[in-house]
């Protein structure tokens, strides 16, 4: 077996929530799109633009680096993050994650309300919430009489641990499809 081969052979074995696979996935703002048409279950959804491993400094503080921070056609906001490992406070790492966002993308003397909305996708292969779901939509609600409040911050949880028939489970899960050899060419050309 050749070189180009056996590369092809170990990329075929990558999943989309593997890292390395992820990294070159959300160069494209049309897999990014379909990622967030089916997660989000919005056929419109439009991608204007897609930074992959988008890094935030903080000279005061802890920096993060986003796996894939989307600015979509509303002006939204969307970070997609993906996890494989239950190491770290997911919730809180994704709440860090939105106040980074909304502190770059913030002018001194900005309105609240000119600030963008920011969605958070946060995908691993574990059930954050061990709850039993493949999907949690978490909001900001009213205790007291159960209202959501629409904060501009919208968190999605997706875990690949349960059925695989759920349309997001499959996206994920499912391994690169494609057959032709020129396409791995292509792929393996820009690793």
């Amino acid at each position: 077996m050749d070189r180009i081969e056996e590369l092809i052979k170990r990329v075929r074995q990558l999943r989309p929530i593997d890292d390395a696979m992820f990294k070159k996935l959300a160069e494209s703002k049309a897999v990014c799109q379909e990622i967030l048409r089916v997660i989000l279950n919005d056929k419109k959804l439009i991608v204007e633009e897609v930074i992959s491993e988008d890094s935030i400094a903080n000279i005061f503080g802890r920096a993060v680096r986003l796996d894939a921070l989307c600015t979509l056609g509303n002006g939204a906001l969307c970070n997609i993050e993906i996890q494989k490992e239950n190491v770290n406070d997911d919730v809180r790492r994704v709440r860090y994650n939105a106040s980074s966002i909304v502190s770059r993308f913030s002018e001194k003397g900005q309105k609240f309300s000119e600030i963008p909305d920011v969605i958070v996708v946060y995908i691993s292969e574990y059930d954050v919430f061990r709850l039993g779901r493949t999907i949690y939509h978490i909001d900001s609600v009213i205790r007291e009489t159960n209202t959501t409040v629409d904060d501009g911050l919208s968190r999605v949880f997706v875990n690949t641990q349960y059925a695989d028939t759920d349309n997001y489970v499959k996206l994920i899960k499912r391994p690169a499809d494609i057959t032709d050899n020129a396409s791995w060419h292509y792929i393996l050309s820009v690793y």
